[in-house]
């Protein structure tokens, strides 16, 4: 819940960004132990770093970044008879954050599998994609602000309006999948089968 856009409290900047009683502005510097850095376009008057701060700086805004990033460690999964195209193969990762900072909605998720994938019957040119799952208990976070605008991993450069988006529900949560085919703009395929690749989310 955002911050009043008129007229607002100190007790209503606690409320959205935290810290305890007495409210001093100085504990919510952009960037400091109590407010996210990268805020945007979710703080519309600009939270400061630094130096003069007031009420109005906190107009609109919300605690939530605009970009967030995670490390993945790429490790690959072949499946092999095990679906109705023949074969697939995966490049799946661990992900070293697994609770976003950005988006309305995104930041109160958990990113499930961000990976590459090429499934084909035999003897035909295997269909390459790029899939991204979030948990996250609400039934539609598919826009710039409650999930993300694009997303990369230095390999591809994604935008969520270019991928086909589903929900499926599951226990005490919905699972949010939006899948790039390789005719995506932007889309590339990994080809690496280890290492790790920074993954980046951007609500801009």
């Amino acid at each position: 819940m955002a911050v009043p856009t008129g007229a607002a409290k100190f007790s209503e900047i606690q409320t959205e960004f935290g810290g305890s009683n007495p409210v001093s502005l100085n504990e919510y510097y952009s960037g400091g132990s109590l407010t996210k850095a990268n805020l945007g376009i979710f703080a519309p008057n600009g939270v400061p770093t630094s130096g003069a701060i007031s009420v109005n700086d906190f107009r609109g805004a919300q605690n939530t970044s605009e970009v967030w990033a995670t490390t993945i460690t790429i490790g690959t999964t072949n499946l092999v008879g095990t679906n109705l195209y023949g074969y697939s193969k995966s490049l799946i990762g661990s992900v070293s954050d697994e609770t976003p900072d950005n988006g309305t909605s995104m930041k109160s998720g958990t990113l499930q599998a961000a990976h590459y994938s090429s499934a084909g019957s035999k003897g035909s040119p295997p269909s390459n994609s790029f899939q991204l799952t979030i948990f996250r208990n609400e039934s539609n976070i598919n826009t710039n602000t409650k999930s993300f605008k694009f997303t990369t991993d230095g390999i591809s450069t994604l935008q969520r309006a270019n991928a086909t988006y589903s929900v499926t529900a599951i226990p005490n949560s919905n699972s949010h999948l939006w899948t790039w085919a390789s005719n995506a703009p932007g889309f590339t395929m990994s080809t690496a089968t280890s290492g790790t690749r920074t993954q980046t989310f951007d609500c801009d």
